[in-house]
């Protein structure tokens, strides 16, 4: 069962890399590179705050969404404002006698007139136009509000995150700890085993309480690499976490 849970995840692992349909046919085994953290990383919550602040796509969204939401609203204001525009024309007049002679005149360029002038208009009762601006405002507002959240929900993620760490290396401590004194109490029983103070059975007790014990520490171990890459996700700092370069 294990070691189908392991071929189980390098499929996985593999299709995540966006292979080939050739390459994803072969059966080929994946080897970690790396040896898993053990070691407690120094880690500064307002400097992993800032960083997320910083970092995060959906700040930057939110801050479009209201650089957006205000020019809508100004737009929105402005159709409530009144209008002064200028006007002006200019013709051709035909002066004659009778029609004929005047529409020949009309075209001959002798006579023009021209005229000029403003146009104030105040909208009242512009229902329409209020609502809209009352919904762009309301729009504006919300944006702002959803910024704050966002915010928010950050720090908590990344607080949450952090400590997240910190218990889990706690647990790698406490289960090595353990580790450590079931091989010593193993080793103990073997000795005494050899002077014939102690049975077999005692022995593969032993040995089977040291193997819970290593098996409690890896857990723990992976369980602190994941809450790493927890973090990382949080900060949205993966890439550079894993030195991963997008091409």
């Amino acid at each position: 069962m294990a070691e189908k849970a392991i071929r189980d995840q390098e499929d996985q692992l593999r299709r995540l890399l966006n292979p080939g349909e050739d390459e994803l046919r072969q059966d080929v085994r994946l080897t970690p590179a790396d040896a898993p953290m053990t070691l407690l990383e120094p880690i500064s919550l307002q400097e992993a705050i800032d960083t997320a602040i910083e970092q995060r796509p959906e700040i930057a969204q939110a801050k479009k969404n209201i650089e957006s939401g205000e020019l809508n609203k100004r737009f929105a204001r402005n159709q409530l404002l009144p209008t002064l525009s200028f006007q002006g024309t200019m013709g051709l007049a035909g002066l004659g006698a009778d029609y004929g002679d005047s529409f020949t005149k009309n075209f001959s360029g002798d006579f023009y007139n021209y005229g000029a002038g403003l146009v104030f208009s105040y909208p009242l009762g512009n229902r329409s136009a209020i609502s809209t601006y009352n919904k762009r405002k309301l729009e504006a507002q919300n944006a702002e509000v959803t910024l704050s959240n966002v915010r928010q929900q950050i720090i908590v993620g990344v607080r949450e995150a952090v400590r997240r760490v910190q218990t889990d290396f706690k647990r790698i401590e406490t289960t090595r700890s353990a580790r450590i004194m079931a091989e010593k109490q193993l080793q103990a029983e073997q000795e005494r085993l050899k002077v014939g103070l102690s049975t077999t059975r005692f022995v593969l007790d032993f040995q089977r309480d040291l193997a819970t014990a290593q098996g409690n520490e890896l857990r723990a171990i992976v369980d602190y690499n994941k809450s790493l890459s927890n973090l990382a996700r949080h900060k949205a700092t993966t890439l550079d976490h894993y030195r991963l370069e997008l091409s």
